[in-house]
């Protein structure tokens, strides 16, 4: 059981601090999906709530990072 604190404190973490930086440099943001398209490709990067955050002086989650080939896919 991942205790609320946790929660509060991941969700204010990705909301005040790591979406800002990611709108500033160009990211479309959808909850926790942040997309940004380039030239060639697509950045997708994703957060994941990490299972260790048994403790109660700390917070993990994981940022997943993919890109995405359009030509990949004519």
């Amino acid at each position: 059981i991942i205790p609320m604190d946790y929660l509060i404190i991941k969700e204010n973490i990705i909301r005040e601090i790591i979406k800002p930086m990611f709108k500033k440099e160009g990211f479309k943001i959808s909850g926790t999906t942040l997309i940004k398209e380039e030239k060639d490709f697509i950045k997708v990067f994703n957060f994941q709530s990490s299972a260790y955050n048994l403790k109660e002086e700390s917070v993990s989650f994981y940022l997943n990072m993919g890109l995405l080939f359009p030509i990949a896919f004519e």
